[in-house]
């Protein structure tokens, strides 16, 4: 018998795995890189700094889901 797909790894070494993983980066972390976490502003609105952050949020989000239409909005302007 012969099988299509491949078995997935057992949860508990897929999870050895990453932590693993997770362990050895550690060690490859250098603390110098993250001063300054978040650089000072430069004086304008959305310059760098927490106003940066902000700014770049809004333009980087993804945008709503659209609404669905009921089946009444169909309807709604029309006249029998």
């Amino acid at each position: 018998m012969t099988k299509d797909k491949a078995e997935p790894a057992p949860k508990p070494k897929r999870k050895l795995k990453q932590l693993l993983f997770i362990g050895v980066g550690a060690f490859y972390i250098t603390n110098s890189n993250w001063e300054p976490f978040i650089p000072e502003n430069t004086g304008g609105f959305g310059d760098y700094g927490i106003t940066g952050i902000l700014r770049a949020a809004g333009v980087f989000s993804p945008p709503a889901a659209p609404l669905r239409k009921s089946p009444a909005a169909d309807t709604a302007g029309e006249r029998p």
